[in-house]
């Protein structure tokens, strides 16, 4: 399950570091990207450094919380186009197009390939953001909060 779109400066990985145990998560790239790999061996040197280091690798575990109860909060809304709308809300970089299929859109929204095609159209003729090949661009998110808080 895809759970929540990484922008730049966001870390991932770190949860091994943190419980010594393989890794539970996969990641994929859909868009250009550029990553740093940290071998495993050196992230537990940088936090035994200091207290300071130690405190920066929790932050990001909290980092990865914070975007797993958000994720969560958008699963938990029963009606699928508001489903469908705070996903795009919580993935969607202001003013860019996100790249992402309908049913990868549907994957994190936990909605059918049909009912996001069907959601995307009804709420691009409200106005609330423009559809192209294999993208969405949210154009008006304080009329889409709107809606998903209505």
């Amino acid at each position: 399950m895809r759970l929540a779109i990484l922008r730049p400066g966001a870390w991932f990985g770190y949860g091994p570091a943190m419980r010594d145990q393989p890794r539970s998560m996969a990641f994929s790239v859909i868009e250009a990207s550029s990553l740093f790999y940290l071998p495993l061996s050196r992230v537990r040197d940088i936090a035994r450094m200091s207290l300071a280091c130690q405190r920066s690798v929790m932050m990001m575990s909290e980092y990865g919380m914070d975007m797993a109860l958000a994720a969560l909060g958008v699963l938990l809304l029963r009606a699928t186009d508001k489903r469908v709308a705070a996903t795009l809300l919580h993935a969607a970089p202001d003013g860019q197009p996100l790249r992402l299929t309908q049913a990868q859109l549907g994957e994190m929204a936990n909605a059918e390939r049909q009912v996001v095609n069907r959601v995307l159209k009804a709420l691009a003729v409200r106005g609330w953001l423009t559809l192209g090949y294999g993208q969405v661009t949210v154009t008006d998110r304080a009329g889409l909060e709107a809606f998903v808080r209505g």
